[in-house]
């Protein structure tokens, strides 16, 4: 019995270090398997699946579904004010870019208190060009 205690093992933190060492960039769980295979831990799909499972719990990292990449995609959250950001999709180079706005929670504060509505956050998807295609 582990009363409720989060045991970071080696696997745990290969896999948050793999994450968090993107720079706020998304990875696929394909590319977690590859990051961890390159530094000879053999870590099975099940434990990232699970680990990644508890860190998206603990509000470590973010998910999102993304066209055209099949199953998700995981970025760290580096603080609070990383919730306040979305990805928008580069529909030149496919590029995935983080962009940080305070607006945006503005944004679904007006959607909540005006249109009663509450926006999962973790499901949006903007697309557009990107500063680098620009």
């Amino acid at each position: 019995m582990n009363n409720g205690k989060q045991y970071n093992t080696k696997q745990r933190e290969m896999i948050f270090r793999c994450i968090s060492s993107q720079g706020g960039e998304y990875v696929t769980i394909k590319q977690i398997a590859e990051y961890l295979e390159g530094r000879n831990l053999k870590v099975g799909l099940t434990t990232i699946y699970r680990t990644i499972d508890k860190l998206i719990a603990e509000g470590k990292i973010a998910s999102v579904s993304i066209d055209g990449i099949k199953g998700k995609c995981y970025r760290f959250i580096a603080n609070s004010h990383d919730k306040e950001s979305f990805p928008l999709k580069c529909e030149e180079c496919g590029r995935l870019v983080q962009i940080k706005c305070p607006e945006l929670g503005h944004l679904y504060d007006h959607l909540r208190e005006e249109h009663k509505v509450q926006v999962d956050s973790e499901k949006i998807m903007f697309y557009g060009i990107c500063d680098k295609c620009k």
